[in-house]
């Protein structure tokens, strides 16, 4: 039997009832040849077929017959994490997804964070290539971009100008990475620094104070370098020089992002007497930090010769009242 999506009645006429009567006679003779051949419906989308219902001849829309569900095709599988999809016929591989850290980020050399970075970076290279007769400082930053690394840390990938303490006009050009680590507060940042260029030659300086500290009967001792004027004795420039070297190790040790710290004066210094070929020099000094504007006491025991360079084999804070 033909199934009715839609019925429609036509009232027709008694004169008309023979009409129908043929017209269901070649109905029934098409459904039998629909069950015949099984494809009577795939020749027309929509068959019109004829019904008699009592006076009235109904007209019937079949549907399309829906093909029977085929077998279930296998789902590809998942790519892993972090690995390309499958192959698919046709179609070109899609590209491997990029892991890594993000790309660097420009900043404002201006802005307050780079400016941090680059004074820790300028500290550090103080403690490496400082000495009694030379003393590297922040003069003016450049260039810095960030670049955050998941799970690690920020980077900072700075360019500076290096000038020395004793003269402001002998400059140097630096590029260095500082990384600041997440979550561990004790971690000292990691500081790579290359300098363009040669540092003044402090060979022949750093020889004279070493000979004349090594000349002394009695044990050096000074306070208040600079003074409350910002002035600073000839024979006292070394003593000052080599506290900034030391400082800078002090300084790199407990700097994070949020700090920036710099020698602001020697309050106390003491030559330590050893029977070794080292100089030592026990430091009383007042560290300036410069976001909080706090100024810090700190004490630092440093070792020194002109071929093994500064060593600060300890160091600590120290109360305020001190």
């Amino acid at each position: 039997m033909l199934g009715a999506h839609w019925t429609r009645v036509i009232r027709g006429k008694k004169k008309k009832k023979t009409n129908c009567g043929i017209l269901l006679f070649f109905l029934r003779k098409l459904e039998g040849f629909e069950r015949d051949l099984g494809f009577f419906c795939d020749i027309q989308p929509w068959l019109c077929g004829f019904r008699m219902l009592g006076g009235a001849m109904v007209v019937v829309r079949r549907r399309r017959r829906r093909a029977a569900p085929g077998p279930l095709l296998p789902t590809p599988p998942l790519p892993a994490a972090g690995g390309d999809s499958p192959a698919v016929p046709g179609r070109p591989p899609r590209p491997p997804m990029s892991q890594g850290p993000s790309p660097a980020a420009e900043l404002p050399p201006s802005y307050c964070l780079p400016g941090r970075a680059a004074a820790l970076a300028a500290a550090f290279i103080a403690w490496r290539r400082g000495s009694p007769g030379r003393g590297p400082a922040l003069r003016a930053l450049s260039r810095a971009r960030r670049q955050d690394i998941d799970d690690v840390g920020h980077k900072y990938h700075l360019e500076f100008v290096l000038e020395d303490i004793f003269e402001k006009d002998s400059t140097v050009n630096c590029t260095a990475e500082v990384l600041y680590h997440l979550g561990n507060k004790n971690a000292a940042p990691d500081v790579q620094f290359t300098i363009e260029g040669e540092l003044k030659n402090t060979d022949e300086a750093d020889n004279l104070f070493y000979n004349r500290i090594k000349s002394l009967k009695n044990e050096l001792v000074a306070e208040n370098v600079p003074d409350s004027y910002g002035n600073v004795p000839p024979e006292m420039e070394p003593i000052r020089a080599l506290a900034w070297a030391a400082s800078g190790y002090v300084i790199w040790q407990n700097s994070t992002e949020n700090t920036k710290y710099q020698l602001a004066q020697i309050k106390h210094v003491k030559q330590v007497k050893r029977s070794d070929e080292y100089l030592e020099f026990d430091y009383k000094i007042l560290l300036h930090e410069n976001v909080s504007q706090e100024i810090i006491p700190w004490q630092m025991t440093v070792l020194w010769h002109p071929q093994h360079g500064t060593e600060v084999t300890q160091n600590s804070r120290q109360p305020q009242h001190v």
